[in-house]
């Protein structure tokens, strides 16, 4: 998304303009009004896409690009049994019975106002099932994230490992739309569910003056996990 500020000086006023250009990519991180980050007035759209993982011209089997990979007994590949949108996404497979895998991927480093957009699907949900946190941090789990728990719950995780629920249960087998509205030089940020705020002041889970990397892991290291993402945006 780009934008273009036009400003007209009139007595005693000052008008500034937004003009939203269409995007460069798709369409699914929407257009609606955000409530603020800590209080603030709407935060402004970043002026470039630094993430476009939509994954329709990777190769189904093989790793995404621009995608790495650490831990034991894990798996990443593009895959076209489901989409949030086209025909293909990225699938991520981690046995945590063998060590936390977690799967990341780095983007041009952000240090103000910065929203970042996913789907996200997890599937096997059972007695093994081990959960699935995400992150958009500095490359040492300070940011934000969401937690899809193994016991159902949606949560996200506070300084002092703080587990806070979001909501107390979601279905399995269906894909949500996720975005993090982060004021990061106050280390605040906004977490959507398919276009609804959810939480408005969630504390970064630690220090830091930016962020550069979205991470997948597993929350648990007994278990497994499986878990789509698509449209990272």
């Amino acid at each position: 998304m780009s934008t273009r500020l036009v400003s007209k000086v009139v007595p005693f006023l000052v008008l500034t303009v937004v003009l939203l250009l269409p995007p460069t990519t798709n369409a699914f991180r929407g257009s609606f009004k955000y409530n603020g980050v800590n209080g603030k007035e709407d935060p402004s759209w970043p002026l470039s896409l630094f993430l476009n993982d939509t994954f329709e011209n990777d190769t189904v089997g093989s790793a995404p690009k621009n995608w790495n990979t650490f831990g034991k007994d894990y798996s990443l590949a593009t895959d076209n049994s489901t989409a949030c949108l086209g025909n293909k996404s990225a699938k991520f497979f981690g046995n945590s019975t063998l060590g936390t895998s977690v799967v990341y991927r780095y983007f041009t480093e952000q240090m103000s106002t910065t929203v970042v957009t996913f789907a996200l699907k997890v599937t096997n949900v059972g007695a093994n099932f081990a959960g699935v946190e995400v992150y958009v941090d500095d490359d040492n789990f300070n940011g934000s994230n969401i937690i899809f728990s193994s016991n159902m719950t949606v949560q996200y995780r506070e300084p002092g490992d703080k587990l806070v629920t979001i909501r107390d249960r979601y279905s399995p087998d269906r894909w949500y739309k996720i975005e993090f509205v982060m004021n990061i030089p106050q280390r605040f940020y906004q977490i959507h569910m398919d276009d609804c705020l959810e939480i408005r002041n969630a504390n970064f889970t630690g220090p830091t003056d930016h962020v550069r990397r979205l991470a997948i892991r597993e929350s648990s290291k007994f278990g497994n996990s499986t878990v789509y993402i698509d449209q990272v945006i």
